[in-house]
């Protein structure tokens, strides 16, 4: 089974972002990238999705 994540920004994170000074936000964004690098043999951009209909949408804090 596959799945693809999408993390989408919400307007709180946003503005914390925004809040950090340029060296927290620089290390916030190295986190991100080291994610990916450390993940990068299971991540694929070849395979074919299944149908949208068989998706799960999660949302944080909407229940």
């Amino acid at each position: 089974m596959k799945y693809v994540l999408m993390f989408i920004e919400t307007e709180e994170f946003a503005q914390k972002l925004e809040a950090m000074g340029e060296l927290e936000r620089e290390a916030a964004y190295a986190a991100v990238g080291q994610w990916f690098a450390d993940h990068a043999d299971k991540i694929t951009h070849h395979t074919h999705l299944a149908p949208v209909h068989t998706a799960t949408t999660v949302r944080l804090g909407q229940g």
